[in-house]
């Protein structure tokens, strides 16, 4: 097990599952005490770090709710402050997301979770992480955000505007120790698309250069990096990792 993170408390967003919970079991892996954090029951993933030997808790959390935010951090079993933020938590819309059709309670849940989600994250730990003077945080964007995809505009939306708040915050905190980044994967093997049918996986697998679906745990060794010292002059980037998709 590394030990690159050994001292550091991370929480992650959207941990229940998929993406987020590839991130908290490899933060654990490499030493971090985990903050597990969810609507869902993220139980299953705090069990599988503990088991593996790393160290965790979990916390039910809604990341549009800011005061949510204060609430669940001060009621934490560990006092040691959030160091490593990775905003994951992110939904897409439940019905047509187009210009014309899309609704406006739909566009106000894709906007309120996956950028007000990241905002209230970011707010709730970033004075702490001054203070300390170390921090880092990573934001969850998309390929979606760099290359226009069908039928996603306020899924599009939202992960550009998760880029704009990284270049931003990234250049307000650049002189404190903490770094702000975000990576855009490409279409990612997660529950999200159980019940898809094999004519669809192949489609979405055929619009990577490389041939298949991003694996969660090739994402979370990204994030693992640029949670680490070894990161320290890498900020307000947004790095994709898409096999391939927005150069093909």
């Amino acid at each position: 097990m590394s030990q690159i993170h050994r001292g550091k408390t991370a929480l992650v967003t959207g941990a229940h599952q998929g993406i987020g919970r590839a991130v908290a079991l490899r933060l654990a892996e490499d030493g971090a005490h985990v903050l597990c954090a969810d609507l869902g029951n993220c139980r299953e993933t705090v069990t599988a770090i503990q088991d593996a030997g790393g160290s965790s808790e979990a916390l039910s959390l809604d990341v549009t709710n800011e005061s949510n935010w204060a609430s669940v951090l001060n009621s934490r079993q560990s006092g040691d402050d959030v160091s490593i933020l990775v905003n994951v938590a992110g939904v897409l819309a439940k019905g047509p997301d187009t210009l014309e059709e899309i609704s406006d309670s739909d566009w106000d849940l894709v906007m309120g979770v996956n950028v007000r989600g990241a905002v209230n994250g970011m707010r709730a730990v970033a004075p702490r992480m001054v203070a300390a003077e170390w921090g880092r945080i990573i934001n969850i964007s998309s390929m979606a955000a760099l290359k226009g995809q069908p039928g996603l505009l306020a899924y599009s939306a939202s992960k550009g505007a998760v880029v704009g708040l990284t270049q931003q915050t990234a250049v307000e905190y650049a002189h404190t120790g903490v770094t702000v980044n975000a990576i855009a994967p490409g279409v990612t093997e997660t529950p999200i698309l159980a019940g898809m049918s094999e004519e669809s996986r192949l489609s979405y697998s055929a619009n990577h250069a490389i041939k298949r679906l991003a694996q969660p745990r090739e994402l979370a060794a990204l994030i693992s990096y640029l949670a680490g010292d070894d990161a320290a002059f890498v900020t307000g980037q947004t790095i994709s990792i898409d096999g391939g998709a927005t150069i093909s």
